[in-house]
């Protein structure tokens, strides 16, 4: 697409959507002849709405190369490192959820181990 070109949302959508999916930024730079900083934005833009609303993180850490990331602004680059930061705070609540979970299935597992052992005495 020719520079200064308005691209249509319905367009970004699809590209988004695209990236979310597994292609690379510079496949779709070259499908549809648009610069990776451009895609790159759409995805930090749209990907709300291509999760339903559900936020999480806008790009890839495996696409975020050195040419990428010079393309990013400060403010791209602060808002990406929160969203990580974010992301990473409820990973670490999950973990320990899950780590009480499994403290709490060992230790039934353990007191169903007695109970069979009372229960085969008998």
């Amino acid at each position: 697409m020719a520079r200064g070109k308005v691209i249509s949302k319905d367009l970004k959508l699809t590209i988004v959507e695209l990236k979310k999916h597994g292609k690379t930024y510079d496949e779709l730079s070259r499908e549809y002849g648009v610069s990776r900083s451009a895609i790159a934005k759409w995805v930090n833009e749209f990907s709300s709405e291509i999760n339903n609303g559900v936020k999480t993180s806008s790009f890839d850490l495996k696409e975020l190369d050195e040419s990428t990331i010079d393309l990013m602004t400060k403010e791209e680059l602060t808002k990406l490192l929160m969203e990580y930061k974010k992301e990473n705070s409820l990973i670490k609540k999950e973990i320990s959820t899950k780590e009480k979970e499994i403290i709490n299935i060992k230790e039934e597992a353990e007191i169903l181990k007695k109970a069979i052992a009372i229960f085969t005495k008998k």
